[in-house]
């Protein structure tokens, strides 16, 4: 993107920065809920167009999409139940407590708000993100992508056993 801007200087380059190869399709590792594998390929959908996904990406979408899907069903039973329940002392006094679910949504919002924002998915990060420039051709590869690879799976065959 400097390049592109006219801004890029050889002093501020990264040499050694590492390159991620490009694959035709992110999966998600076996065992993964239906409602996580529903918003990787969200995710996916949204990301791929924009360049930025390579194969060292799945992982840190595995946690995006577990994060966003834990928030998503804290989310829900507070919207279902309340925000407060009810609970009573030794003493017999009613006291009125937050649901656990807030701290459960909190922690998980925050994790994926820090998530979206490595992928450049809110406003405030969308220019910090570099991205390689789209083609019609790489644009047009991506979208026609297979479904049945399986994600790229590199090492002992026992780091991948679910």
């Amino acid at each position: 993107m400097k390049v592109l801007e006219g801004t890029a200087r050889a002093d501020r380059m990264n040499r050694r920065e590492p390159k991620v190869p490009a694959v035709r399709e992110l999966a998600p590792r076996h065992g993964f809920s239906l409602a996580a594998r529903r918003e990787f390929r969200r995710l996916i959908r949204l990301l791929g167009p924009m360049l930025v996904c390579g194969a060292g990406d799945v992982v840190a979408l595995e946690l995006l999409a577990e994060a966003l899907v834990e928030y998503r069903r804290a989310a829900g039973v507070l919207g279902r139940q309340g925000t407060t329940y009810k609970a009573r002392t030794q003493a017999g006094a009613v006291l009125h407590r937050a649901r656990p679910e807030h701290a459960i949504a909190a922690d998980a919002w925050r994790r994926a708000a820090g998530m979206l924002q490595q992928f450049g998915l809110t406003p405030a990060a969308r220019p910090r993100v570099e991205a390689e420039e789209p083609t019609p051709e790489r644009l047009a590869g991506f979208m026609n992508q297979r479904k049945t690879e399986p994600a790229v799976r590199t090492g002992p065959a026992r780091f991948w056993q679910d």
